[in-house]
């Protein structure tokens, strides 16, 4: 569930994501899908990890792969700062095969998870 709807999101409000807070106006924004077979994964801010509950994948706060069946880090998707709102090119999950289209998810850059690898799930 999106903390922060807007009317015109549509169906963008439907697409998940992990957006961390790298300074002021720096994102880095994951794609919530496993690298190994796409199931979601979930951030555990006691050990600061994203795990995959399906076949034991888990990532580090940066998204690089820790340990686990993935051979590489979490997907991630590009994003840009439009008139104080963080837009995030999302819709399809990316792969290395392809990029994620164009689909505006907008939250508010001064809200949102801090620094320090405190995560938060936007989408």
């Amino acid at each position: 569930m999106n903390p922060f709807k807007q009317s015109w999101d549509g169906e963008t409000d439907n697409v998940a994501c992990w957006v961390r807070r790298e300074g002021s106006s720096q994102f880095t924004v994951f794609a919530i899908n496993c690298a190994h077979l796409g199931c979601p994964v979930r951030w555990f801010p006691q050990s600061q990890l994203f795990m995959c509950p399906c076949h034991g994948g888990v990532y580090y706060a940066d998204g690089s792969r820790a340990s686990g069946p993935p051979e590489r880090g979490l997907f991630t998707y590009d994003y840009k700062i439009a008139n104080g709102q963080l837009q995030i090119n999302a819709g399809q999950m990316p792969s290395l095969s392809n990029t994620a289209k164009l689909v505006n998810i907008a939250v508010p850059a001064k809200q949102g998870p801090g620094k320090d690898g405190d995560c938060g799930c936007r989408g």
